[in-house]
C-alpha cells in the first residue's frame, strides 16, 4: 500500500527547496510544480488533499521515504551519518565506532567507542565471578528496591572497545569505569549500573593518549525489554548511544 501525507507537507518541503507550487484543481486534480504538471495520485479525504510521500521524496531528489514505526518518524532520504550514535533516536549499530568528546575550560579530550558483543540472561550470569546482594537494590533503577521484583530482571554484559584519540594535555589520562555507562529501555526508562565483579577484562581502566582498551560493562534490564540502548557519557561529555541488538 502506498503511503500518503497531507499536501501541506509538500508545501513545507517545497519552500525549503525553493520550489514554486502551481495550481491544484478539484476533481480530476492536477499538480503543477514550477509550471510543469507532475504525474501523481492526488486524493481528497474530508476536504484535504493527499499525495504519495514516495513522490515527494522523488521531487526532492531523494531515493528513499519510509516510516520508522518504533520512533513514529517519517524519514526522507538517508539518515545523517554524522549523528549516528549521538542520540536515543539514532543509536549506532553493534561494531560501529562513535566519536565522543569533552570540552571545558579545565579538560578537553576526544575518543572513540564501539560495542562489540552483548550477552544476556543465564549466559551472562555464568560469566560473572561474583554477584553482590541481588535482593537489596543492585538490580533496580530506583532508590526503593521494594517496588521492583528482582525476578523480573536479568543481567546484560556488553563488551566495549574505547580509545583516547586526542587531549589538550599529552600527559592527560582518562579514567573509565562501569559507572560511566547506563542502559535506556525503548520507553526511556534508565537502568543504573549494578554492583558486581565483571568478567575479565573489565571496562575499568585508565586510558592514555593513543591507547585502546576493550572490556565488559555489567548492566541490568527487564527480561521483556528486547531493544535497550547502552549510553556512554554524562552531562559534561558528548557521549555515545549504542544498540545492544542487531
Amino acid at each position: 500500500m502506498r503511503r500518503y501525507i497531507t499536501l501541506i507537507c509538500l508545501f513545507v518541503l517545497a519552500s525549503i527547496t525553493c520550489f514554486t507550487v502551481g495550481a491544484i484543481a478539484s476533481p480530476g486534480i492536477k499538480l503543477f510544480i514550477n509550471g510543469k504538471e507532475v504525474i501523481t495520485d492526488v486524493r481528497l479525504v474530508d476536504g484535504s488533499s493527499y499525495i504519495p510521500i514516495d513522490d515527494v521524496a522523488k521531487w526532492l531528489g531523494q531515493e528513499n521515504a519510509w516510516m520508522d514505526g518504533e520512533q513514529s518518524e517519517l524519514l526522507i532520504g538517508k539518515k545523517d551519518s554524522s549523528t549516528l550514535g549521538k542520540s536515543f533516536q539514532n543509536p549506532a549499530p553493534i561494531h560501529t565506532e562513535v566519536i565522543f568528546e569533552k570540552s571545558t575550560p579545565f579538560e578537553q579530550y576526544q575518543g572513540s567507542i564501539r560495542l562489540d558483543d552483548v550477552v544476556r540472561g543465564n549466559t551472562a550470569l555464568s560469566m560473572l565471578k561474583e554477584v553482590v546482594d541481588l535482593q537489596h537494590g543492585v538490580w533496580v533503577e530506583t532508590s526503593d528496591p521494594s517496588n521492583v521484583d528482582p525476578e523480573e530482571r536479568e543481567l546484560l554484559l556488553a563488551k566495549v572497545s574505547i580509545k583516547l584519540t586526542s587531549t589538550s594535555d599529552k600527559n592527560q589520562s582518562l579514567q573509565i569505569s562501569n559507572d560511566d555507562f547506563r542502559l535506556v529501555s525503548s520507553n526511556g526508562k534508565t537502568y543504573r549500573p549494578i554492583l558486581v565483579t565483571p568478567p575479565s577484562p573489565s571496562i575499568s581502566t585508565k586510558l592514555i593518549l593513543g591507547n585502546q582498551h576493550a572490556g565488559w560493562v555489567v548492566m541490568q534490564v527487564d527480561k521483556n525489554e528486547s531493544t535497550p540502548t547502552l549510553v556512554f557519557g554524562s552531562i559534561l561529555v558528548d557521549g555515545a548511544w549504542l544498540k545492544t541488538n542487531e
